[in-house]
């Protein structure tokens, strides 16, 4: 009735409108004196004297609120006695309350019906009046708009319809690369295909695979060969490559004079890698576009953008901008307010690296990292703030998780595997609120406020003497720095975070000749501690 009265007047006469303003006052009606709520609280009114003293007062407010409107001044003098009601006062209203929640009851209490339910005659009659009409005024009009009320008809009526059909024409499908051939994508795609039928191969007119330069070569292609037309890769190979099986990289870097030589970047490098720099030529050649490298970033803080952008892109042409303002990563955590750009300092004097097994720590950058962490993530500044402490080494991650077990930040659980403990896991929001690993953990992650643990340390005299025995001047610097030589993992380390860098390490060690040859950016990030940050 509603829809009706909605129609225009040009549709619908005077006459119809008087109708449907009838029945939807009778139907309106009929509801309002079957709403099993306003008999709730008529059962709830307490009309003996123990009950009423607990809550009768509220019971009697809750039901004049629902009723004022629809009964006698006599009833409302009596419910509003009641809910005036105070402890202590007299109840000699009670009697003429237990008469009005009788009389209430056989009003809201529905009558038994023996009916058989079925549609309203006087309803039926005027939905097909309405619905000759609308048919009459379309057929006069042009086919667009009877096209557009019948579509507008199905997506309000047909809910299973409009599904089906967005199922029959879907032209976006996502799956990871290995599942873009597995069996649901295929009978979703070919949605006529029996489940013993063998399709043919899934065809896309473009292709984009996401996170492109972290997967393998052979993972790369599943997807890559289902397109027609285009394929779009996007990734950043300045940063972390696929995965690959240390032992296979070892056996290819060997000395086998038994097979052909290997080259080993078709192994280490990602097939991404490959293919930009590849295309980077081609267009070279006939100036043809066919690359396009990130111009601008907003998700960190401008200082620690352009850091990143000249330390790390603009040799190869490829760096951005920061458009914006400090003003969008403001924090007033104690001793570095909106500061980004920290240094902790942990002189070779504070305690010396050690080795794991394969892996290395540091205990007293550990102790410095766990003891500013522990201060923020408690403090008001901090209680919206996510975290993240990041180590080139899986021993210094353990060693962190100790150290901040100290505060209470950390635990072991049951089967002795460390983890968070439950106050500092996740935000209100759901967001992760601390991670602690290695770089790896941290590819495609973003937080506040970043740690980085260098772990790294010599003590000054002792490098003078190795770099004057050495000769091979790269093997020290590998020696020394070991997997900070990494600009992938370093660019990584370094760009995780949205407010905050604090690096955890040797200062004088950074700021040595062999440092600014082996590890740049290290010394340049000091550099811009001193100059605009804060060293600690």
């Amino acid at each position: 009735m509603e829809r009706i009265l909605d129609l225009p007047r040009d549709v619908i006469s005077e006459e119809i409108t008087n109708e449907a303003e009838e029945i939807t006052n009778s139907l309106q009606a009929e509801f309002q004196a079957n709403d099993p709520s306003t008999l709730r609280f008529v059962r709830a009114l307490r009309v003996s004297e123990a009950a009423f003293e607990d809550d009768g007062a509220a019971r009697a407010v809750d039901l004049l609120d629902k009723i004022e409107d629809e009964t006698s001044n006599q009833d409302l003098i009596v419910l509003e006695k009641a809910a005036r009601w105070r402890s202590g006062k007299p109840l000699s209203f009670l009697p003429e309350l237990k008469g009005l929640k009788e009389s209430l009851l056989y009003r809201y209490l529905p009558s038994p019906d023996f009916r058989t339910e079925k549609p309203r005659e006087d309803v039926l009659r005027l939905v097909a009046t309405v619905s000759q009409l609308l048919e009459k005024k379309l057929n006069s009009t042009n086919k667009l708009d009877a096209i557009l009320a019948e579509f507008l008809h199905e997506l309000e009526d047909n809910p299973d319809g409009v599904r089906e059909a967005i199922e029959d024409y879907n032209f976006v499908y996502a799956a990871t690369t290995q599942q873009s051939v597995g069996q649901t994508i295929i009978i979703s795609k070919n949605k006529y295909i029996r489940y013993d039928q063998r399709p043919e191969m899934i065809k896309y007119d473009t292709v984009i695979i996401d996170e492109a330069a972290r997967t393998s070569p052979r993972d790369l292609l599943i997807p890559m060969v289902q397109a027609e037309k285009r394929i779009i890769l996007v990734g950043d190979h300045r940063q972390l490559p696929h995965l690959i099986d240390e032992e296979v990289a070892r056996v290819l870097e060997g000395d086998d004079s038994s097979g052909p030589p290997v080259d080993v970047d078709f192994v280490k490098k990602s097939m991404f890698e490959y293919l930009f720099n590849r295309l980077k030529k081609l267009e070279e050649k006939d100036n043809i576009k066919r690359t396009v490298t990130l111009d601008a970033q907003y998700r960190t803080h401008p200082l620690l953008g352009d850091f990143a952008s000249n330390n790390f892109y603009r040799k190869y042409n490829e760096d951005y901008r920061s458009p914006l303002s400090e003003n969008h990563f403001e924090q007033n955590l104690q001793g570095i307010e909106n500061k980004a750009a920290i240094w902790i300092d942990v002189p070779n004097l504070a305690g010396k690296e050690g080795k794991t097994g394969f892996s290395r720590k540091r205990v007293a950058e550990a102790q410095k990292i766990a003891k500013a962490l522990s201060g923020w993530i408690k403090s008001d500044a901090g209680k919206e703030q996510t975290f993240g402490v990041i180590s080139f080494y899986k021993a210094q991650v353990f060693e962190v998780y100790r150290e901040l077990q100290k505060y209470n930040i950390t635990e072991k659980a049951s089967d002795g595997s460390w983890q968070i403990s439950e106050r500092f896991r996740f935000l209100e929001n759901g967001e992760e609120r601390l991670r602690i690993g290695t770089v790896d953990a941290f590819q495609g992650m973003e937080f506040d406020i970043v740690f980085l643990s260098i772990v790294r340390t010599q003590e000054p005299k002792r490098l003078d003497s190795w770099i004057k025995k050495e000769k091979d001047y790269e093997r020290v610097q590998r020696g020394v720095f070991g997997h900070l030589m990494s600009e992938n993992r370093l660019c990584v380390s370094m760009s995780r975070q949205k407010k905050v860098l604090v690096v955890a390490g040797d200062g004088v060690l950074a700021n040595t000749p062999i440092a600014v040859d082996a590890v740049p950016a290290l010394k340049n990030f000091y550099d811009l501690c001193h100059e605009q940050g804060v060293i600690l």
